[in-house]
């Protein structure tokens, strides 16, 4: 039995295929010359500036040739240098009022949030949601207001996932 086996392994032969790993987006102009749609991250505007070169055939792709989307947004903010989203806790110096509600940055539509009180850390964190198109959020406990200011894309689908 071991020796039928041992028969067959030796008899297989093993080939490797060719893959391709990543792809270049280019454009041809007038001029039939190839361009890359390669951007920094100063240049970016939009989703379709996210969109990588890819790596030059016969290369392993790094982070730089194959992250896209938001991936390749965060990817080149930290290349320049610069911190991509918003990390500083929201500003508890104040109360927030209906008509001077603390403003919380969000890229999606809705954001939930972790109010610890006015003053700070004076009940425990309740957590509630921010919409965008939606009222003004009032913390249960001590009545502060948030507001979202939705600085994403306007026109995006909420339900991309």
């Amino acid at each position: 039995m071991f020796a039928l086996r041992r028969t067959l392994v030796t008899g297989v032969r093993h080939v490797a295929a060719r893959r391709t790993f990543s792809s270049a987006l280019v454009l041809r102009n007038e001029n039939k010359q190839v361009e890359a749609l390669q951007k920094e991250f100063e240049q970016v505007k939009g989703f379709d500036d996210l969109r990588p070169v890819g790596a030059p055939e016969g290369t392993v792709p790094t982070e730089a040739n194959q992250a896209t989307g938001l991936e390749r947004f965060e990817y080149l903010a930290k290349v320049a240098g610069v911190e991509p989203f918003d990390m500083a806790p929201l500003d508890a110096s104040r109360l927030g009022t209906m008509k001077d509600p603390i403003m919380v940055s969000s890229l999606e539509p809705m954001r939930i949030i972790g109010c610890t009180g006015y003053p700070a850390d004076s009940h425990e964190t309740m957590w509630m949601q921010v919409h965008k198109d939606g009222p003004n959020t009032r913390c249960f406990e001590c009545g502060s207001v948030y507001k979202l200011n939705h600085t994403g894309n306007p026109d995006a689908d909420p339900h991309h996932h």
